[in-house]
């Protein structure tokens, strides 16, 4: 019995302590309990792996397992920012599937960088075969749903969409 008024003594004078510190931070204010945006900047890259490996990214993603737009006639000249190809890429139901997915790690991946002391830049890439049609379009699609959710979580950075390969043509 005695041990556990020890015990319970113990827990008394943490409670005292706790409550003295949460007393003295709600004097104080609260931002030493809030955790700070740390992300300022995101960028989102194409590339095709036929000109070399993918470039430094947090998250690279290999979209060669989408249909490529490059083997379709009407299509072969445009780029991933072209309505004709964004169509053709979303009539795959894979695909699809993909985006609602990567919208939802995208959330994850947000909330746990913006409390991360080390990731002013987040870096994004996907890469296909040329780097023009299928990376191009996942590329502008992470960067519009990144748009969306820096939005929803309150975070203030600015997104860059690159395209490492085939700098010409503007999307």
């Amino acid at each position: 019995m005695e041990h556990v008024s020890a015990t319970a003594g113990g827990i008394s004078s943490i409670a005292g302590v706790l409550a003295f510190a949460l007393e003295h931070l709600f004097e104080e204010g609260l931002t030493v309990m809030t955790t700070s945006n740390n992300i300022k900047n995101i960028r989102v890259l194409s590339f095709g792996f036929k000109y070399g490996p993918p470039p430094f990214a947090h998250i690279v993603e290999d979209m060669r397992w989408v249909a490529n737009p490059f083997y379709e006639p009407t299509l072969h000249a445009m780029t991933g920012a072209d309505a004709p190809v964004q169509e053709f890429i979303l009539a795959q139901p894979d695909v699809v599937c993909f985006l609602r997915d990567m919208r939802n790690n995208l959330r994850s991946r947000l909330r746990g960088f913006s409390h991360s002391n080390y990731h002013e830049t987040l870096i994004f890439a996907f890469g296909c075969t040329g780097g023009k049609h299928r990376s191009r379009f996942f590329a502008i699609k992470c960067a519009e749903m990144l748009a969306e959710l820096i939005a929803e979580l309150d975070i203030d950075a600015e997104i860059v969409v690159e395209h490492r390969d085939h700098e010409e043509l503007v999307s």
